[in-house]
Order: C-alpha cells, then sequence, then structure tokens
C-alpha cells in the first residue's frame, strides 16, 4: 500500500520503476487516497514492524526514525487488522508510461538517496 501521490513530486517520480518490477512479478499494489507517514509492515503473522524510519541510511542515521517491532499474536493482529481496514479504501496502482515519464523516473531514480 503507497500514498496514491506522496508530498514529493520526486519521490513519486523514483518509486515507478520499482513498483512495476513488483507489480511484473506478481505483486499487488495499493493507491491508498491520502499521505500516511508510518511505515507498517506485517510478516507471515510472526512479526509486525510498525514507525516512520524507511530503510535507508538517511533515514536511520541521520533522522533518527524508528521501528517498533510486534511479536505478539494479539498486536500483530491488530496492526494486520488495521491495514487490512486501509486496503478498503485504496484503488488498483497502474503504471503510467512514456517517455518523458522515463526520463523523469531515471532522473529521480538516480537522486533517490538524496531523497
Amino acid at each position: 500500500m503507497i500514498p496514491k501521490q506522496s508530498n514529493h513530486r520526486m519521490a513519486d517520480w523514483a518509486r515507478g520503476p520499482h513498483l512495476r518490477a513488483l507489480k511484473e512479478a506478481g505483486g499487488t499494489i495499493h493507491a491508498y487516497p491520502r499521505m500516511i507517514h508510518a511505515k507498517t509492515a506485517v510478516f507471515d503473522s510472526s512479526i509486525a514492524l510498525v514507525g516512520s524510519a524507511n530503510m535507508d541510511e538517511r533515514s536511520l542515521l541521520l533522522n533518527y526514525e524508528l521501528m517498533l517491532a510486534i511479536y505478539s499474536a494479539t498486536g500483530i493482529a491488530t496492526v494486520a487488522d488495521w491495514i487490512n481496514s486501509q486496503v478498503e479504501e485504496c484503488e488498483a496502482w497502474e503504471p503510467r508510461h512514456g517517455r518523458t515519464r522515463a526520463m523523469a523516473e531515471a532522473f529521480a531514480e538516480t537522486m533517490s538517496p538524496l531523497l
């Protein structure tokens, strides 16, 4: 689940090639109508992560963003239920194509370590 449009256009362009690759590999991408800064994930009902950190050096080492790891079955189920309730508001993400978009995405992807 990703925001339909984030608060940074260059970040939206930088994510394009990666989202297309996920979709081509059989992934389902949900576009949420609003921006939510928190990151959440549930892995095989054995761990849930909730927080603000992106998995990059800037988030982890410069901004000191954190993630909470949840191991209890009740906590994991609560996070999974919340994610599922948000998916109901989403629409399917469809990739955009075009030469101008490809150039913007290539530039943004090059700059992504600074985003």
